[in-house]
């Protein structure tokens, strides 16, 4: 086994190991602290990816990830297209009008803060370029997409759809941050984008209209994915250099 491959393995059990045994040390003080205390398990993927360059000064290697990125103009077109798509989804299924704008702009910037950053350390900083060094484009994104979809756990019980997105939105964001050169920051803006637009749409309907809506974005999401598999697919497909 080449080592990217064992690194790769040995993060993913870190990051579930950290994250899980947060989320259950966390919550014998949901009672006196709210459940917010139990977020703190988001941290999982960060300290394993920190962990893993540990002996390349994890701190200066964090800071190169946000250095070797020029925003773009065009970035702006995520979240408004992203919000967006939520907004059209759920006037269709028709339920109570969205909340003002305000609310928009407070979650996109909470899911960027406790959500977005703390994970895509970990899967886009960290473990898709690590998969690309020994697998194609798109064999990294699947195997990111799988390990995503598995490290959110109960959540899978509620949401099976889950896997699905992670894969779909794996794919759009390697192309995104790897062809295109967003880097960790786009990939931060995209996740952020996308929790802040469903969760908007969400808060203006029941349980059923919501996971109904979450599922057509997936749907929609993964087909914009299987297109631009299509349309790229001698990037995606490329030989790696080992």
């Amino acid at each position: 086994m080449t080592t990217p491959w064992r690194d790769s393995a040995h993060y993913f059990l870190l990051a579930v190991a950290v994250t899980y045994a947060v989320w259950f040390a966390t919550m014998p003080l949901v009672p006196l602290l709210g459940r917010w205390v139990e977020g703190l398990a988001i941290i999982g993927p960060t300290v394993a990816a920190l962990w893993m360059v540990r002996k390349q000064r994890p701190f200066e290697w964090l800071a190169e990830r946000f250095r070797d990125t020029q925003v773009k103009a065009w970035w702006l077109l995520v979240p408004l297209g992203l919000y967006a798509l939520a907004a059209a989804v759920s006037a269709a299924i028709g339920p109570p009008p969205l909340p003002e704008w305000q609310s928009a702009l407070a979650l996109f910037a909470i899911q960027i803060v406790i959500t977005a950053i703390p994970e895509e350390i970990g899967w886009r900083a960290y473990l898709t370029p690590k998969l690309m060094q020994v697998a194609n484009p798109l064999v990294a994104s699947m195997i990111v997409g799988v390990f995503w979809g598995l490290w959110h756990g109960p959540k899978l019980l509620f949401i099976p759809t889950l896997p699905l997105l992670c894969i779909a939105l794996s794919i759009l964001m390697t192309y995104a941050c790897f062809r295109l050169r967003g880097g960790l920051p786009l990939a931060i803006l995209i996740h952020g984008s996308f929790n802040g637009a469903t969760f908007w749409a969400a808060n203006a309907s029941n349980q059923e209209q919501s996971l109904l809506a979450l599922n057509i974005i997936i749907a929609i999401l993964s087909c914009g994915a299987l297109l631009l598999l299509l349309a790229k697919r001698r990037w995606f497909f490329q030989r790696t250099a080992n």
